[in-house]
């Protein structure tokens, strides 16, 4: 995680992500578009990918959705190298366990 920029009331606006990607270090800056409070936050990054997360109460708590969009090129190298989608439900575990772990 790079520079985090938040509003004076402690929204975070935007952020930095530091990794890795064939040997080379990138960092892609996260621009916060939507803040909805417990219901959504819209954040794009500087590569041109845009996630949705949508949280909606539910009986046993909260229920989190994760949507993202990007370019034609973006999806097509996503579905060749990292297949991100089969991923998504052991991501949204450790969001999870992270997010209870704070209350």
């Amino acid at each position: 995680m790079g520079a985090v920029h938040r509003t004076p009331e402690g929204v975070v606006t935007t952020y930095e992500c530091k990794y890795r990607e064939l040997g080379m270090h990138l960092t892609a800056t996260i621009t916060r578009e939507e803040y909805v409070v417990n219901e959504r936050i819209v954040e794009r990054s500087s590569l041109g990918v845009v996630w949705t997360c949508s949280f909606e109460p539910d009986a046993t708590g909260t229920t989190l959705t994760v949507a993202w969009d990007a370019s034609t090129l973006m999806k097509m190298l996503d579905a060749v190298f990292y297949h991100s989608d089969k991923d998504i439900d052991t991501e949204l575990a450790t969001f999870k366990r992270e997010v209870e772990a704070l209350a």
